[in-house]
């Protein structure tokens, strides 16, 4: 995934992960708890069962979980490079979010809602997501300068891959020591990673990390999605209610409606940039709804003592499981469907593609890898812009090697050489936009 892209679309990917994740967490614990009110948890047994105000937010919490592995494998960076970073974003973003809400519900402890409760969540929620932040920039730092002045390692691959992966679980394992969310700690840590330590690594340790950190990553899930089905089989009749599950998976479409339609709509009438159509939305929409192995793993850590019986906990359980499997397989089969219909697209020019210069630095090969007009003549924000400034004067030459950092240097410049050769007219905006905020910022 580009880099570029995501900071171009920070502000969207942080509307949509941050606040849409916790407006999410809110309606489908409303609804929850508002189906149970109901009676809607009526199992095969004949028994109609009840969860209380806690057990929502788990659910809530849980639920807001979403898997986008689906609709990434569907939409293309090569036609839709800005959906797809937004879906990509919005997913990581999701995901540590979700898991921190967990946790902050877990630690408040909501027997009885009072305003101390409400207080104490969002303080745990806040400091846990700043401290997070704190440790993966260290860890991340660490990592660069391990890389940067451990120039021995060089020498072999296993070694390179070796530090890596162990600072990185080092502020995991820390970071959960000191009851801070070694999920956030981890995602910090790899961004800084791999904005500075991918750097210093030698051509082939760069293959050999991403195809192992890959393997990993994709073991993880399929270890998870196969202990799911297993445990699908282990549960009877008479403690699922297919209503409940039916009803919950309806509840997350319209949640996952109203956050996406209506977060959208605040966007266009606030910001210039915003520029997803509703197409793509509905894309967003539809692919955001479904829950995957994230969901299951967290509901896994809600035992008998938060739910206070093992009756509720089954329920739990077995709704979120039923969730999933009726989400991946319903929805996960009507999304390529709906993906013909809508026909996703974007307006880019592509500028770069199989001899970008930029693919030989990075020594990682990838098929839909492209550099296009948008990425290099639309405007940055004054943020990016501050953030660029300070990263090139200050960070890089610290935490990149000097021969790594004039390679990248060089490949910058032949990349530009390139462009003013074969496309002078993007040439042209691309300097043209660099000037003006230039003049922005001095004014």
């Amino acid at each position: 995934l580009k880099r570029r892209r995501i900071f171009r679309n920070i502000s969207t990917i942080i509307l949509y992960g941050v606040i849409g994740t916790i407006l999410n967490f809110v309606l489908i614990s409303w609804f929850s708890n508002l189906l149970s009110n109901w009676g809607a948890i009526y199992t095969d047994g004949g028994k109609t069962e009840y969860i209380s105000f806690e057990e929502s937010l788990y659910l809530g919490a849980v639920l807001s979980a979403s898997d986008a592995i689906c609709v990434l494998s569907l939409v293309q960076e090569n036609k839709t490079p800005q959906l797809h970073s937004l879906v990509f974003g919005e997913h990581i973003v999701n995901d540590a979010i979700a898991i921190l809400l967990v946790r902050s519900v877990k630690e408040a402890g909501f027997q009885t809602w009072t305003a101390g409760n409400f207080f104490s969540f969002v303080g745990i929620f806040c400091v846990e997501t700043f401290l997070g932040v704190v440790f993966g920039i260290a860890f991340g730092i660490f990592c660069s300068f391990a890389t940067r002045y451990l120039w021995e390692l060089r020498e072999e691959e296993s070694k390179q891959l070796a530090l890596m992966f162990y600072i990185a679980w080092l502020g995991y394992v820390i970071a959960e020591m000191c009851q801070v969310s070694g999920v956030i700690t981890i995602l910090i840590c790899g961004i800084f990673s791999n904005h500075y330590a991918w750097y210093n690594l030698t051509s082939h340790a760069r293959i050999v990390v991403s195809n192992s950190f890959k393997f990993f990553g994709d073991g993880a899930t399929a270890t998870v999605f196969a202990y799911l089905g297993l445990t699908s089989v282990t549960y009877t009749n008479q403690d699922i209610s297919y209503s409940y599950i039916l009803c919950m998976v309806f509840s997350l479409m319209l949640a996952r409606f109203i956050t996406t339609f209506g977060l959208s709509y605040f966007a266009r009438r606030h910001t210039k940039n915003f520029s997803l159509n509703n197409r793509s939305l509905s894309l967003f929409w539809i692919g955001g709804a479904i829950r995957g192995a994230i969901a299951f793993a967290l509901i896994l850590t809600v035992g008998k003592d938060e739910t206070g019986s093992e009756e509720d906990k089954n329920i739990l359980h077995v709704t979120v499981l039923g969730v999933v499997i009726v989400s991946t397989l319903v929805i996960g089969s009507i999304l390529p469907i709906w993906v013909k219909i809508i026909k996703p697209e974007e307006e880019t020019s592509k500028i770069v593609d199989e001899d970008d210069v930029r693919r030989t630095l990075l020594a990682v090969k990838r098929d839909n890898f492209v550099v296009t007009q948008e990425d290099l003549a639309k405007p940055k924000s004054w943020l990016h812009r501050k953030w660029a400034e300070i990263d090139d004067k200050h960070l890089k030459p610290r935490l990149i090697h000097p021969h790594a950092l004039e390679e990248q240097l060089k490949a910058q410049q032949k990349l530009e050489e390139k462009l003013k050769e074969e496309n002078p007219d993007v040439y042209q905006i691309a300097r043209e936009v660099a000037e003006e905020g230039k003049e922005e910022e001095k004014t």
